[in-house]
């Protein structure tokens, strides 16, 4: 062991923290940063690692998001998102921009390329640009 270096790796022990993670009460949703977009509990330490760079164990990533329980799971991530399509308000930190709206079901796409696909996959019988509608995602 290298005792030159010990008080220094005990200055980075003791130095806090920076993730690029936030938590989103109101729902209960991770959000990262960085990305803008939502991750789930279970998917934390994967993201951290494979998008960022960053391993730190989960322990520390609760310590950081200052939550003693778990946010919301992939399972419950899922099940959640099927039962409630409109959020009464954005989640903080995850951009609200413009896209297009299936009237047929509950699909919303942000371009009309991505609705023309789901058109093709689910509603093969009906025009696209006659129902569809301009929403939020």
């Amino acid at each position: 062991m290298d005792m030159a270096n010990v008080e220094s790796l005990q200055e980075l022990l003791d130095t806090p923290i920076s993730l690029p993670l936030q938590v989103d009460l109101r729902y209960n949703v991770a959000v990262c940063t960085e990305c803008c977009t939502g991750v789930a509990f279970d998917w934390m330490q994967s993201h951290l690692r494979n998008k960022h760079g960053i391993r730190k164990r989960l322990d520390v990533v609760m310590e950081h998001l200052n939550i003693e329980g778990p946010t919301l799971s992939s399972t419950e991530v899922k099940a959640w998102m099927s039962e409630v399509w409109v959020l009464p308000n954005a989640i903080k930190g995850v951009p609200v921009r413009a896209g297009i709206a299936c009237k047929e079901c509950q699909h919303s796409a942000p371009d009309i390329t991505s609705m023309m696909v789901h058109f093709s996959n689910r509603h093969p019988d009906l025009k696209t640009k006659d129902n569809m509608m301009k929403c939020n995602i």
